[in-house]
């Protein structure tokens, strides 16, 4: 019954709405004036719909939370160890100055030892976080690195011309006494070169593993060659302690690789300590104006570099480093050192001193290494103003109450 009475205020209505226009028509045609709509009855029986009634208890939508300024607070411990408190402290000091990489560093530390301390569990979630927005994407790392095809490229490329290297020191060692075998052992060795970098990094390698790789096999040749020069080597034996050297250091970088698995930075920055004390241990003989003898000279220089390579790896376990940075320190240091030795021509363009000309060249090394260095000092650290934070210890009965600040 009320389904038709519904029905029926409908047809109702739509004819309210379309009766009069269809008179209205209908008398248009006529050309007399339309007369006044009729007015229709309603229904006897027909009920009015009810008023539809406002919901009683209607909740207000929650007001939306400030994605800033989000206040922690939680009781804490005021026993535990104050070592971990002190981490937590330092860490939110780099986070306030918007130094993630700091404060990533210091909770991981905190995480790593000490794993049921009150100051690790209230800072677990902003671990989480920081790891997430703060570790870079890419090959040059200074933490974990991917393996990438890129880095698989560069080993194929090296240990390529590696091989060819090896075979030209074959063919001198056995003296090959025509053209077509001097192209045979340059292809044979070129091609196991490349052959035996691929097929093991099918997967892809990291930055760092190729770096190694192709680095201990650079500094095997070098080491070679200056063995050689201070033994007064030559000839098919001079040949095989370069091959052997070689060889040796490819397998130095191996068993690093397996010891401890640095990172491209790392690498980066024990080539760049070997690389520059090699090179002013070679400027300090020159100022002496080479009064020692080759032996000495070829021993120091080789002595400085690997004792160099050690010291830059040492110092990167402490001072962690980019590939890309320590190529920029790099650049420092070759354009203090022309910096340096051209002053001195512009003084003096005749060069009529090699010792003043070595010492304009040590510090101008110097200097330009380390002025990179500091200008590069925030090149690895991500300085912005999407994190800050702030901080308060308050005593309660129970121990200390932490309230903790920031903006994400």
């Amino acid at each position: 019954m009320d389904v038709m009475r519904c029905c029926c205020s409908v047809l109702l209505s739509a004819l309210i709405a379309l009766g009069p226009a269809s008179v209205f028509a209908q008398q248009a045609d006529e050309g007399a004036p339309p007369p006044p709509p009729p007015v229709p009855e309603a229904p006897a029986d027909v009920e009015e719909p009810p008023a539809p009634e406002a919901p009683a208890d209607v909740e207000e939508p929650p007001a939306p939370e400030k994605p800033a300024d989000e206040v922690v607070e939680k009781e804490l411990d005021a026993d535990a160890d104050p070592a971990g408190w002190n981490l937590l402290r330092r860490a939110l000091d780099q986070l306030a100055r918007g130094k993630r990489y700091g404060a990533l560093e210091l909770l991981e530390r905190l995480a790593e030892d000490y794993p049921d301390h009150p100051a690790t569990e209230v800072s677990a979630e902003a671990l989480a976080v920081l790891r997430e927005k703060t570790r870079p994407k890419g090959e040059d790392l200074i933490g974990q690195e991917e393996p990438s095809g890129l880095a698989r490229a560069e080993l194929a490329f090296f240990q390529t011309a590696h091989g060819i290297t090896l075979g030209a020191e074959l063919c001198a060692m056995v003296e090959c006494d025509s053209e077509q075998a001097v192209v045979a052992a340059l292809g044979i060795g070129g091609a196991l070169g490349l052959t035996l970098s691929l097929v093991p990094t099918q997967d892809g390698i990291t930055q760092g593993h190729a770096l190694l790789l192709n680095s201990g096999t650079a500094w095997g040749f070098g080491n070679g060659v200056l063995a050689g020069i201070a033994l007064d080597i030559e000839g098919s034996e001079y040949a095989g302690l370069l091959a052997g050297s070689q060889l040796a250091g490819l397998g130095a970088g191996a068993l690093i690789w397996d010891l401890a698995e640095p990172t491209a930075g790392e690498v980066s920055m024990a080539n760049s300590g070997g690389l520059w004390a090699g090179f002013l241990t070679f400027l300090i003989h020159a100022a002496n104006e080479f009064d020692a003898e080759e032996s000495t000279v070829a021993w120091s220089v080789l002595f400085a570099a690997d004792l160099g390579i050690a010291g830059g790896a040492a110092l990167s376990q402490n001072y962690p480093m980019s590939r890309g940075r320590t190529f920029v320190i790099d650049s420092g240091g070759i354009l203090g050192f022309l910096i340096g030795i051209g002053t001195y021509i512009f003084i003096e363009p005749d060069v009529q001193s090699a010792t003043a000309f070595s010492v304009m060249g040590i510090l101008g090394t110097v200097t330009g290494l380390g002025t990179a260095t500091y200008l590069t000092r925030n090149w690895d650290v991500e300085e912005t103003g999407d994190f800050s934070a702030n901080w308060g210890v308050s005593p309660t009965d129970g121990g200390a109450l932490l309230s903790v600040g920031g903006s994400f």
